[in-house]
């Protein structure tokens, strides 16, 4: 018998609003889903309260732009692995994680950061978490991810914040 493949959506650019305010989505294989040429993934993923558990590892968002309010309310994701991720054209992480309540560690240490602009209330609303591993043989762990949080408003802050923790434990 003949076999079929499903489409490849390699000339799809903006991913926005894709799988946003799914009521009842506690969990989806991404395994599949080929990015790699988007610039946008805004609002990808927005909304999902029951989502539990995401691997995003075998995405490639090399060419992607914007992230804003990628996961923005997905407050019962409690696992999340971005392993891997090329994001050296990034500029846009504002809203990013913002409410993910139960998430204690994002582990961006593939992250390249180098072009990123704005990263307003990225982590707002991140009450558990607790490490962030920006790799460059730096990770970040809170005592009150909240007090740290609020003020992360800029790349500028971000930047503050990690020069203090390289500061602080000798780090270059």
């Amino acid at each position: 018998g003949a076999t079929s493949e499903l489409p490849r959506y390699m000339l799809v650019t903006s991913f926005n609003y894709c799988l946003q305010n799914m009521p009842k989505l506690n969990r989806v294989n991404c395994e599949n889903i080929d990015v790699s040429a988007a610039q946008s993934l805004t609002g990808f993923f927005a909304n999902n309260a029951l989502l539990t558990s995401l691997d995003l590892s075998t995405w490639k968002v090399d060419n992607v732009t914007t992230l804003s309010n990628f996961l923005s309310g997905c407050s019962s994701l409690s696992y999340l692995n971005l392993n891997g991720w090329n994001t050296s054209k990034l500029q846009n992480m504002s809203n990013t994680f913002n409410n993910c309540k139960v998430l204690e560690e994002i582990n961006m240490s593939s992250f390249n950061l180098s072009a990123l602009t704005a990263i307003t209330n990225c982590f707002a609303g991140c009450e558990k978490l607790i490490n962030l591993n920006f790799g460059y043989d730096l990770n970040i762990e809170f005592d009150n991810s909240q007090l740290y949080l609020r003020n992360l408003l800029s790349v500028d802050s971000l930047i503050s914040i990690l020069n203090g923790l390289k500061d602080r434990t000798g780090t270059d």
